[in-house]
Formats: C-alpha cells, sequence, structure tokens
C-alpha cells in the first residue's frame, strides 16, 4: 500500500478541532474548577474572576496535550484507504466508506458515523482529491 501522507496532529489543530466528547469533557472540567473554586473563593472575592480566565486558559490550553499524550492520534492516507490509530489501535477505511459530513470541512462519515478528523488542512485536500479519484474510478 502507497502512503501519500501520514500525519500526526499539531497542538493548534487538535485545539480547534475537537470533538463533541473532548469538549463535553473539557466543560465539565471547567464546571469542576468553577465549583471548587467559589467554595474555596467565594463569587464576591476579587481573585475570583482572575482564577476563572485562568483555569479557562489553562484548560483550554493544555487539553490538546494531554489528548495527544493519552489518545497518541495518526492519520495515514493511502490510495484506498485513510488509516486512523488511536490508542494504540488501528482502523482502516476504504475510501469508499468515507463521505464528506457537510457541517465543518474536518468532519466526515466514516462507515456512517460522523467522525472529526483532527489534522491539517493540506491533510484534508489531499484526501478530498483522493475520494474524488476514488470515485472516478468506479
Amino acid at each position: 500500500m502507497e502512503t501519500i501522507l501520514q500525519e500526526k496532529p499539531r497542538y493548534w489543530t487538535m485545539l480547534f478541532r475537537k470533538s463533541s466528547k473532548v469538549k463535553l469533557l473539557e466543560t465539565a472540567v471547567f464546571m469542576i474548577i468553577i465549583v471548587m473554586l467559589s467554595f474555596t473563593l467565594g463569587y464576591a472575592h476579587p481573585y475570583f474572576k482572575v482564577a476563572t480566565i485562568l483555569s479557562v486558559i489553562i484548560t483550554l490550553g493544555l487539553s490538546p496535550l494531554i489528548y495527544k499524550a493519552i489518545v497518541k492520534p495518526m492519520y495515514t492516507l493511502t490510495k484506498t484507504e485513510l488509516v486512523i490509530n488511536k490508542y494504540g489501535k488501528e482502523t482502516r477505511y476504504t475510501l469508499n466508506n468515507v463521505k464528506e459530513a457537510y457541517d465543518l470541512k474536518f468532519f466526515y462519515l466514516l462507515d456512517n458515523k460522523k467522525t472529526p478528523l483532527t489534522v491539517s488542512d493540506n491533510f484534508l485536500i489531499l484526501l478530498e482529491e483522493q475520494l474524488d479519484n476514488f470515485r472516478k474510478k468506479k
């Protein structure tokens, strides 16, 4: 199998292209921090607002690093497949099972399941080219 592009997501890509599960987890962590701050400092304390802003920055800023360390995502595009490695597990999707989801440019239907691909714009362009080539050959 000829590899066209293999990519590990970069920090900025993971910061902006997240699944709803990751966004929900970030929100839950932030809410827990806010509740802890409110019990510790109280809403009226002058440092509460500063601590709230810092907790947003820390929660959102660290989540891509934690995600990358735990999930270890890697995406590989070949002429006939999209291969996704997460948690050390490899999942292969033939290009006839990959379709655009039309929500955001990084969402795709993989085996009819809406999935965000945390890859660069260059990877998405090459994926679209391969999907077009694959459909033309059919």
